[in-house]
């Protein structure tokens, strides 16, 4: 497989971004909170916002996976309202690049961004209790089940979802 660069998009590149959020939501609908078709609605100016938003590193992120100029990959992480712990979100990878590492490479490196802010000591997200890669992947990097409720995800059904959270902090 050829190299997986982690990258962020400008806000030129927003038709790749809103591509690959397109995609996830069609393939793994009860994976987020989003619905394919209010997303799909969205104007440019929304796509183009929410990359301008990330690159300032303020208090959202998105990191995009690409090999061969295509994008197979993306994280995101943001920080709640009222909240002093940052969550990630929006961790997809095309089907055909899974088991591949492109997402240890996207926890990696939403991981590290976060750790460089120097001001969080936790990291949170949610997985839904079925999607057992991405449970895995979470576990192995040492997120703990902290809650679990029911959510309605972006398939419109409700689901099981545990909160995971784990340290930033230097071992």
């Amino acid at each position: 497989m050829d190299a997986v660069e982690i990258v962020q998009l400008s806000p030129q590149d927003w038709q790749l971004f809103r591509q690959i959020r397109l995609e996830a939501l069609q393939d793994s609908p009860q994976a987020f909170g989003s619905s394919y078709s209010f997303m799909a609605s969205q104007p440019d100016s929304f796509w183009q916002n929410r990359l301008s938003s990330a690159a300032t590193g303020q208090d959202s992120w998105l990191l995009f996976a690409r090999i061969n100029e295509r994008i197979v990959g993306m994280i995101g992480a943001y920080i709640p309202e009222g909240s002093p712990i940052p969550r990630v979100v929006s961790v997809y990878v095309t089907p055909e690049y899974r088991r591949t590492g492109v997402s240890r490479g996207l926890m990696d490196a939403i991981l590290n961004v976060l750790k460089q802010k120097g001001s969080f000591q936790i990291v949170e997200l949610g997985v839904i209790h079925d999607q057992e890669a991405a449970f895995r992947l979470y576990r192995r990097y040492g997120f703990e089940i902290v809650a679990k409720n029911e959510k309605v995800s972006g398939d419109g059904q409700p689901h099981v979802e545990y909160m995971m959270q784990r340290s930033l902090l230097p071992k």
